[in-house]
């Protein structure tokens, strides 16, 4: 999967993925949730990428320690495009 799509996942909701990275070899995307007009909504979650049988799955992150780093690490790469901006 990669980063700038929209994919449909949990109750065919619909998730532009906004930013991804990857840490400790496994790729991390921070969704945002969209409407049928893909504008985006209230709502973000970070997703794990995981292959199984060749095929590709996002499973949300629970786990508050993982959360917590991630939520670091997608707001730094924020301020960096941010800085590039306004540079």
């Amino acid at each position: 999967m990669e980063k700038d799509t929209i994919v449909t996942l949990d109750e065919n909701d619909r998730w532009y993925l906004a930013e991804e990275t990857t840490q400790d070899g496994k790729k991390y995307f921070l969704a945002v949730i969209v409407d049928e007009n893909n504008e985006p909504g209230d709502i973000s979650k970070i997703y794990e990428e995981e292959k199984e049988n060749g095929e590709y799955y996002l499973t949300e992150v629970t786990d508050e320690k993982i959360l917590n780093y991630l939520t670091a690490v997608f707001i730094a790469k924020a301020n960096d495009k941010l800085d590039e901006i306004s540079n």
